[in-house]
Parts: C-alpha cells; structure tokens; sequence
C-alpha cells in the first residue's frame, strides 16, 4: 500500500510539473494504459524489460527521503523518459538487444544503474530545467547500442556537470553549425566585456576544456575564443544527439537566454574592440568592472 501510494505520488509530482500530455499521463498512474493515442503509447512498452526497469528503479528511488521539489523533479524525469520510450516502441523503434538490460547476481544491468543515476542527478539539480534533456539522455541510450556502458556513465557525468545555459550553448552552436543559418564571430575576442558576456565565454571555455567544444585554434582562455574556430566534438556531439539539444523545451527564460548566447556567438552582443570596463583579456585573464 506504501510502494502504491509512493508510485501515485512521484505520478501526481510529475503532473504538477509538467502541465502537458507527459503530466496527464503521469497523473492517470505510472505505468498504467489510457484512452486514446496516449494509451496505445504508454501501452507500447507494456511487459517490456524497459518498463520493468523503470518500474524497478523508480520505486527504489521513491522509498528516499525526498523533499517536495526533489519528489517532483524525480517523478518528471521519470514519467518524461517513459514516454519518450513508449513514443519509440510504437514508432517501430527497436531497442538495443545487447547486454545493457542484463543483470546478474550481486550485479544489476547497465539500464538499471544509468536510470537510478538519472533520476538521483534530477533530484539533486536545482536547475530544473535540465529534467527533460536528462530524460532525453537516458530514453535515447536505451536504443543506442554503440554506447556502452562506461560511455553511458560517463556522459550522465558530463550532463550532470553543464550548466542549463552551457546545454543551450551546446544547442545553438551545433544547430549554427549544422544548418549555417547565422554567421558565427570570424576573430578572436581578444576581450570580452559585461557579466553576461564573460559567462558565457567562461562556460564555452571551461566545455573546451572538457573536450566538449573543440577549436581549430588555441584558446589559452575565456577571452581568447573565436567562435567561428568552435565546433563539437566527442562526447559534446554525442551529447547534443542523445539529450536531442537540437529542439529545447520552451519557456520564458529561454528566449532571453538564446538571445545572450546567439549574440555572443556571432559577436553582435557589444563591441570588444575597447573600453576600461573590460571584464576579460586574452592572455591575462583579468577581472574588473564587470557592470
């Protein structure tokens, strides 16, 4: 009666969240079939060993001592990868049929372990914005098998890292890159000024650091970046693939957000060129008015 109660009440947290069809279906109950196109979407994965898992894992999660927004953010991430799952099943999407849901005794499946990561790194996230994309992270694993396991952990691990702005960073550099649709800055900045602006060159220079980004030229630091030299690479282009960072989730801070980070991108944000309220310079990093 607990386990049952604690299942209603992460479903009930998601549906408060999210405010949509995920939050519909999550209210209805998790892991039971609804009416309409809904149902034979939550029905897809019915029985399945992937249902089973996040049955597993996520009532395993709920006996935690969890607050009211961990509850919530954890319900979310929860019912968002079983749809997103469910969506793949009934669009004849085959998932991956090596060992990743294989458990053994005293060793439990890859797919079990990553969900328990994902769910536990949205109930510590104070960002919640980064929910969906986690959820992303984890449905699109489930149907890649040349990720494996170490690899699995190892871009949770990243995810978990980046901030909400530097997924949105990821999302429109590799959407500029992809598409051309916007000049990206074709020199150094050399300086770069204003909090904003030394944020956002801050957050790109530490996922270049990360081999996240790449760049054909050096960048000794934040203000020494050349946006039109980026590009990503290794796990920063797996990233942008399984979290789907070519179409985010819409709300009001993200407009603001892209606007920042679009105008940093192709250098429209201020003019670098001088000024005595430099907030950053190539090749001594050097902290001033940052007004």
């Amino acid at each position: 009666m607990e386990k049952r109660s604690k299942r209603q009440s992460l479903a009930t947290a998601a549906g408060e969240y999210a405010g949509s069809v995920t939050g519909a279906i999550a209210a209805a109950g998790v892991g039971v079939a609804v009416g309409g196109d809904a149902g034979t979407v939550i029905g897809a994965m019915a029985g399945t060993v992937i249902e089973r898992t996040l049955e597993k894992i996520g009532s395993e999660v709920s006996r935690r001592l969890l607050g009211p927004s961990e509850e919530r953010r954890v319900g979310y991430a929860l019912e968002q990868a079983r749809e997103i799952i469910s969506q793949k099943l009934a669009a004849g999407e085959q998932p991956r049929a090596d060992k990743f849901f294989d458990s053994a005794p005293g060793d439990r499946s890859a797919a079990e372990e990553l969900l328990e990561g994902v769910l536990i790194a949205a109930q510590k996230e104070y960002e919640e914005k980064k929910a969906p994309y986690l959820a992303r992270l984890y449905a699109n694993i489930l149907f890649h098998p040349e990720v494996s396991r170490p690899a699995a952990n190892r871009l949770l691990k990243l995810a978990n890292q980046l901030t909400y702005r530097q997924l949105v960073i990821l999302s429109n550099l590799g959407y500029m890159l992809q598409t051309g649709s916007s000049p990206l800055k074709q020199k150094p900045y050399r300086q770069v000024r204003g909090l904003e602006n030394v944020a956002i060159a801050s957050e790109i220079y530490e996922m270049y650091r990360m081999s996240l980004i790449g760049s054909s030229e050096v960048a000794l630091d934040a203000a020494g970046i050349n946006p039109s030299a980026l590009s990503l690479i290794g796990y920063g282009a797996k990233l942008f693939e399984l979290m789907e960072l070519c179409q985010l989730e819409k709300d009001d801070e993200l407009v603001d957000v892209q606007k920042t980070v679009v105008g940093f991108l192709m250098g429209k944000n201020l003019d670098c060129s001088t000024g005595e309220d430099a907030g950053i310079n190539a090749g001594r990093t050097k902290w001033r008015n940052l007004g």
